[in-house]
């Protein structure tokens, strides 16, 4: 069973993309947090088995093994840290880079962090 979203109109396909292209743009290639959001709730809510029908079936072992794009495998990467809630120390808590990349797994539901510094530089 595959779903598929679909999206009816009485429009052809020129008609379609053109007025899909005269749409304003709410996410600009600046918009680092809507791009996170939007990043996170694929990553949360997309289903992993639907993917999994367009790999190559493995069942015929002279096939070579699906290959995993790299979005896949990121996917399923974060699909597991979220399935095993590890705890990671990031002793430079004080580096703003650190906090930054800290508060995206926390957000991201991928693991508990455990940041390592002067709580005041921190925060």
């Amino acid at each position: 069973d595959i779903r598929i979203p679909v999206i009816a109109t009485s429009m052809d396909t020129i008609e379609s993309a053109q007025s899909i292209q005269n749409e304003p743009i709410f996410l600009a290639s600046e918009s680092k947090r809507k791009i996170e959001a939007a990043q996170t709730q694929m990553e949360t809510h997309l289903d992993y088995n639907f993917l999994e029908h367009f790999r190559k079936d493995d069942s015929d072992e002279s096939s070579t093994p699906a290959s995993v794009g790299p979005r896949l495998f990121q996917y399923s990467t974060f699909m597991k840290a979220r399935e095993l809630q590890k705890t990671i120390v990031l002793p430079e808590g004080d580096d703003p880079r650190v906090v930054e990349a800290a508060s995206i797994l926390v957000k991201r539901k991928l693991c508990k962090v455990l940041l390592i510094g002067d709580p005041e530089k921190i925060l």
